[in-house]
């Protein structure tokens, strides 16, 4: 992202994160993010990587900012068909 930013000679631009839960203090950051997953957050993986495809068409077909605007608004918990 930084070579990204560094090119434009801006940050600002719209792009589409996924994040993960907060790390627990046993691990190191890096082992966290890059370490295998269990079966659960397997399926949850999968299911907002299916989710994350269908934004990127929304995206394309509505905009970045109706798109944000329905997705930044709703529990994630939702958007990843947990709750």
């Amino acid at each position: 992202m930084k070579s990204v930013i560094a090119h434009l000679n801006s940050g600002d631009f719209p792009r589409l994160r996924l994040g993960v839960d907060p790390c627990p203090s046993r691990y190191d950051m890096a082992a966290w993010v890059t370490g295998r997953f269990s079966a659960d957050d397997r399926r949850i993986i999968d299911r907002s990587i299916e989710k994350a495809s269908a934004f990127c068409l929304e995206w394309c077909s509505s905009g970045a900012e109706k798109l944000m605007n329905r997705v930044n608004s709703c529990d994630v918990r939702s958007v990843n068909g947990e709750a």
